[in-house]
């Protein structure tokens, strides 16, 4: 996959710049004709337009011809005539990003896809907390109750932190909570650090995962296996997950066995040799099989339905709803039929 540039809005108010993309448009007045067999293209404002997988900016367009600025290199500018731009849509090669330089959301620095249920508990409560400092402390604000210097701002945290705390013992008193964070107990921010949180607040149009920690985020997330080796060793992990209890030291012979296979095929195709995988690498992926599906293939149905019932929230569930708990309460009709009318 080619890797995407830094999101930077690229800077046009060079003048020479602008004389170069000027020139070239000049340059080309008599080849208009050509280009008017098709529609013109226009891009919205702050878009990513990707071409073959390089990413461009528009830089300038008229009725015949359209420029592009590399993203990569500002220096680097290309036309492109609309008969080329429809080609390149209608064969899939030009995707346009709405708003992929756009400051607010780029503040964002999250990705479009993520949302705040997705986040874990601890995480989601922390942006709880963050916003409704930041909430309240602008209602304070527009009511000239305070200000962002340093000593306003000071006194107006101390006075939500305290609001923080009372709402928490009112939503669920008595809960017993995993940790601090889950709770939501967190401790009073410095004036610097809420200033910070309504800079990106404000900056991203009041959306609440502009004020999302990045730590989670952290490291290098990218797979040092080639796919083709990913999916043998997937497809070796589920081989442990049967009737044979076969041992671990099974299973990854039997994944050499197919991983020689696999470097065969890539010979005969002129392809290098993929290096083996260790035992280790195939044991991590048989740990992150669930533990349910392992017994079940391995000492049946009924084995597992009987180690995992689910008790008291012992186990956490693999997937939306497939756990639902349901409080009953029992009660006479005669309790629910006192004072009524009928």
């Amino acid at each position: 996959m080619t890797r995407r540039p830094s999101r930077t809005p690229p800077d046009f108010r060079n003048a020479s710049q602008q004389e170069r993309i000027l020139n070239m448009l000049e340059h080309n007045t008599n080849q208009t004709v050509a280009s008017t067999s098709a529609s013109r293209i226009r891009f919205a404002p702050h878009s990513e337009i990707i071409i073959k997988g390089v990413s461009y900016t528009e830089a300038l367009s008229d009725e015949a011809f359209c420029v592009l600025r590399r993203v990569d290199n500002p220096d680097v500018l290309e036309k492109f005539t609309y008969v080329e731009l429809n080609d390149l849509v209608a064969q899939g090669l030009l995707t346009e990003e709405r708003g992929a330089f756009d400051l607010s959301k780029q503040a964002l620095k999250i990705g479009p896809n993520v949302r705040l249920s997705d986040l874990k508990p601890e995480v989601a409560e922390l942006v709880h907390f963050r916003q409704f400092i930041c909430d309240e402390f602008l209602k304070m604000e527009a009511a000239h109750e305070t200000s962002r210097s340093d000593a306003a701002l000071e006194q107006a945290i101390a006075i939500l932190h305290g609001k923080w705390s009372t709402l928490l013992a009112q939503r669920a008193p008595g809960t017993r909570f995993s940790s601090q964070q889950t709770k939501g107990s967190f401790g009073i921010p410095r004036p610097s650090t809420v200033r910070r949180w309504l800079q990106k607040y404000e900056a991203a149009n009041f959306n609440v995962m502009a004020l999302c920690p990045m730590k989670h985020k952290c490291g290098n997330r990218s797979d040092r296996l080639h796919p083709d080796v990913r999916a043998l060793l997937r497809d070796g992990a589920w081989e442990y997950a049967s009737l044979l209890k076969p041992t671990m030291d099974k299973v990854y012979g039997k994944f050499v066995e197919h991983f020689d296979g696999l470097n065969e095929a890539r010979a005969e195709k002129g392809l290098p040799a993929l290096p083996l995988p260790s035992k280790a690498a195939m044991r991590a992926e048989i740990r992150k099989l669930a533990p349910y599906h392992v017994d079940a293939g391995r000492h049946g149905v009924p084995f597992a339905k009987k180690k995992y019932a689910y008790i008291q929230g012992k186990h956490d569930p693999e997937w939306p709803l497939q756990v639902v708990e349901m409080d009953e309460w029992q009660v006479s009709l005669q309790s629910l039929l006192k004072g009524d009318p009928v």
